[in-house]
């Protein structure tokens, strides 16, 4: 819950930079880019991958790829994009309440990614590409795509504790002298 509130507060604020050369314009992202997000991160250059090395967003690597748009209109599963270059809507169903979820917005040479809150599973809202910039460094490109990312689910159990071999020694050594002085008593008596 308090990571969650943490995204929420950094959401309310740009968190993302991107530079892409000492003559091109600054360009971030808002969570008013992608409408129901909490949070975002960006602009970037290239590709939104966690598979890259080094790559993480909202402080995890371990994002799975589910579902993807190649334009600024269509639908893949649950995903459906809707609008015209530099904005749109969208509408997203089918998800899991145990997965948190994030969205990237590719346009141009750059990406930004953008992260909804844990349980939901179903939104719907607006997009548009102002958090991107373009080849010249202004910002607005054409929508190239929208992927949408869950994390990992670990369904191994978590290790049963096992006690540790000097603790099971302390107390076989209790129960020994437990067993010893019942038994003095019992010869006394």
């Amino acid at each position: 819950m308090l990571k969650q509130s943490l995204y929420a507060l950094a959401g309310a604020t740009v968190i993302g930079t991107s530079f892409v050369g000492s003559a091109e314009a600054q360009v971030t992202c808002d969570v008013s880019n992608f409408t129901e997000s909490i949070a975002c991160e960006g602009a970037f250059s290239g590709n939104a991958s966690p598979d890259i090395p080094g790559n993480t967003y909202f402080g995890t690597s371990d994002w799975t790829e589910i579902l993807k748009v190649d334009s600024d209109s269509g639908t893949d599963g649950g995903l459906t994009v809707t609008g015209g270059g530099t904005s749109g809507g969208y509408s997203l169903t089918g998800l899991a309440a145990d997965h948190q979820y994030m969205v990237s917005l590719k346009g141009g040479p750059s990406f930004s990614v953008y992260l909804l809150e844990a349980g939901i599973t179903s939104i719907s809202g607006l997009w548009n590409t102002d958090g991107l910039f373009k080849g010249n460094g202004t910002s607005g490109p054409g929508l190239s795509n929208v992927v949408v990312w869950k994390t990992r689910v670990d369904d191994t159990p978590p290790p049963e504790s096992v006690p540790e071999p000097a603790a099971m020694a302390g107390l076989m050594a209790v129960g020994a002298g437990i067993v010893l002085n019942r038994r003095k008593k019992a010869e006394q008596a």
